[in-house]
């Protein structure tokens, strides 16, 4: 039963991407916009190509001069709450509630972004890494601003190396208290800096942590800096 709901939903969903393109040479991108959103939402979650073809479609439809819809009200309360549920540093929690705002409005750019954060911060394995990858590209896809894309892109490279490192470092002994613990630069290593200012999506952390991965975790001065500050800031 549940492979011949997985072939009828893909059908349903490739029917919508023909109706899109089918819009697109009349000349109605309304129509053609809300067929590739349907098309987002029907698409399974276990299913990443199909939602990402679809998140290309509206992109294509936004970069052809259309201009989408205000997130929904539904949407903006999910990602509201699941700001706040993260600041309780309940991540997995809040990455779910950002899966289901991004199904109620998955035109809206920064819902992506933030999305891949917390995926990125909570990462485990490379799965992980490239789950993360894979929405911040849905970002970069929507995104109009270059800028945040130059940084998102930027993040994706970090991402790629953090998944490398931690593929290398499954298949080898530890090498030391702060590279066992640290190295990965997860959310739970930004200690002082998450309890000042209250989440570690605050702006202020960000730079933090980006001049972290950029300037300490490179080189031996400045992991040796890091190194006690992960070891005492916690117990402190």
């Amino acid at each position: 039963l549940q492979k011949e709901k997985k072939k009828n939903d893909q059908a349903n969903v490739n029917a919508l991407f023909t109706a899109a393109q089918q819009s697109l040479l009349k000349g109605d991108k309304q129509s053609a916009f809300n067929d590739f959103v349907s098309a987002f939402k029907q698409a399974s979650l276990q299913d990443q190509t199909l939602r990402t073809t679809a998140v290309q479609g509206m992109s294509s439809v936004i970069r052809s001069g259309f201009t989408p819809p205000a997130s929904s009200e539904a949407s903006r309360k999910l990602a509201i709450k699941a700001q706040v549920i993260a600041q309780e540093k309940a991540y997995q929690e809040a990455v779910d509630i950002y899966t289901q705002a991004i199904n109620e409005s998955p035109w809206v750019a920064n819902l992506y972004y933030d999305h891949a954060l917390l995926m990125a911060e909570i990462a485990q394995k490379s799965d992980d890494f490239n789950a993360a990858i894979v929405e911040m590209k849905r970002f970069i896809l929507l995104s109009t601003n270059a800028l945040e894309i130059r940084e998102a892109q930027d993040r994706i490279y970090q991402w790629e190396v953090k998944r490398d490192r931690r593929a290398e470092k499954q298949n080898a002994a530890p090498q030391g208290p702060y590279l066992a613990s640290s190295a990965t630069g997860g959310s739970s290593d930004c200690f002082i800096a998450t309890a000042a200012y209250g989440s570690f999506l605050d702006p202020h952390v960000v730079s933090l942590r980006m001049f972290r991965d950029h300037y300490l975790l490179g080189n031996a001065p400045g992991q040796w800096v890091l190194e006690p500050y992960y070891r005492y800031s916690p117990p402190l």
